[in-house]
């Protein structure tokens, strides 16, 4: 499965620290996905959102914010988490992947990104169930 794909490796996934890019596109390789994939999959898990919006990923209302990248359905419920919290929706965002890569870390600089099976497994789960293709 090829990891460098203009659809896939968006900004909001170089956004991120090195070693964070590194365990996402190991999860990703992993799991048979692409990258954004899984950063799709995490932010709507820490967000307990029973429906993934896969699609939806191009925002008419660009802002040129990272975010804009994201399914328009999660970018809402990113802001309504944030406002609800009092924090800034580019930190829901760090929080969610943080938290998918380590339940024990709030942030990319605690975060320990080793693969766990467990996470590897929702993955895989998510992807039969929703049958996501990569091609």
């Amino acid at each position: 499965m090829p990891l460098s794909n203009p659809d896939t490796e968006s900004r909001i996934f170089h956004s991120f620290p090195e070693k964070v890019q590194l365990a996402i596109r190991t999860y990703a390789q992993s799991a048979g996905l692409y990258p954004d994939v899984v950063i799709v999959f995490a932010i709507a898990h820490f967000l307990q959102l029973e429906s993934i919006p896969w699609h939806d990923r191009h925002n008419q209302n660009a802002s040129g914010s990272i975010l804009d990248e994201l399914p328009a359905a999660l970018r809402i419920e990113i802001e309504n988490y944030a406002a609800e919290d009092e924090l800034p929706p580019e930190f829901v965002v760090e929080l969610a992947i943080a938290h998918f890569l380590d339940p024990d870390s709030m942030t990319f600089d605690d975060c320990q990104t080793g693969l766990q099976q467990d996470q590897l497994a929702l993955l895989r789960l998510e992807k039969r169930e929703r049958a996501i293709t990569v091609v």
